[in-house]
C-alpha cells in the first residue's frame, strides 16, 4: 500500500498534477496517509532523488520534500536545507546594519534600534557608548554582538 501511495505521490507531483484543488487535496491526503503507514511498517523506504540535467535539485524534488520529506534521502535534505541557507546569506549580505547601545540603556536602546529594521536577516554591528558617552574600541567580528544578546 505505501509503494503504490508512494508512486502515486511522487507520479503526481512529476506530471505537475498539483494546479487543482482536488489534485493538491489528494496529495495531501495521500502524503499524511503515507507518513502514517511508513511510521507504522517501514524502517525505511528505498528512494533515489531524479536530479536535473545540471546536477541540481530539481524543482519536483524541493516539491516532494516540502510534501512527503521522508521519501527523500536525509543527504538530498541536508543539501536542500544548505541551498537554502547559502541562498538566504546571498540575497541578505549587503544589508549591513548598525547598532550604537548605551551600555546604561541596553534594553531601551536595543529595543528602539532593532524596531526600525525591517528586516533582521542582514549582518547586525553593535557598537557600545560608554558612560562618558563614547563609542567603545573594538571590532564586532560576532563577539560584541553576542555580548549584547546575552545582556539584552
Amino acid at each position: 500500500m505505501v509503494a503504490v501511495l508512494k508512486n502515486f505521490v511522487v507520479s503526481t507531483i512529476w506530471s505537475s498534477r498539483t494546479k487543482y484543488e482536488l489534485d493538491k487535496f489528494i496529495l495531501r491526503s495521500g502524503s499524511s496517509l503515507i507518513r502514517l503507514l511508513y511510521d507504522m511498517f517501514y524502517e525505511e523506504i528505498d528512494w533515489t532523488c531524479v536530479k536535473a540535467e545540471s546536477d541540481q535539485i530539481s524543482e519536483k524534488t524541493y516539491e516532494l520534500v516540502a510534501n512527503v520529506p521522508e521519501l527523500v534521502p536525509f543527504n538530498v535534505r541536508a543539501l536542500i536545507f544548505n541551498d537554502y541557507i547559502t541562498n538566504e546569506r546571498y540575497q541578505h549580505k549587503a544589508n549591513r546594519y548598525r547598532l550604537k547601545i548605551n551600555r546604561d540603556n541596553i534594553f531601551e536602546d536595543g529595543f528602539h534600534t532593532l524596531s526600525q529594521i525591517d528586516d533582521l536577516r542582514g549582518t547586525l554591528v553593535v557598537t557600545f557608548v560608554n558612560q562618558l558617552g563614547y563609542e567603545e574600541d573594538g571590532q564586532d567580528a560576532g563577539g560584541i554582538f553576542k555580548e549584547f544578546l546575552v545582556q539584552l
